[in-house]
């Protein structure tokens, strides 16, 4: 979501917060995603193939999400002209 200091993010949120109903409180829940790999490198090709999948997600586009082996560009672009067709 950010790199920003996620502290200050929850206070000026909790500081600006509004209730709806009388009693309400702010609440905040944090998140953290990791992904493991043998190496750093499969660990940025899994990264990839998941930021495309939620990027096409976000499009209505998903269809089924494989992993990006070698030239991720070349094959996201081979990717993106098939899922053109099937249209």
């Amino acid at each position: 979501m950010s790199e920003q200091d996620g502290s200050a993010i929850i206070d000026q949120y909790k500081q600006a917060f509004q209730p709806r109903q009388s009693g309400n409180q702010p609440y905040a829940i944090v998140t953290v995603s990791v992904i493991c790999a043998e190496t750093t490198e499969q660990a940025h090709r899994i990264a990839t193939s998941s930021l495309v999948w939620k990027i096409q997600q976000d499009k209505m586009e998903a269809k089924v999400c494989l992993l990006l082996k070698k030239r991720p560009a070349i094959r996201l672009q081979k990717k993106k002209r098939k899922m053109k067709k099937m249209k």
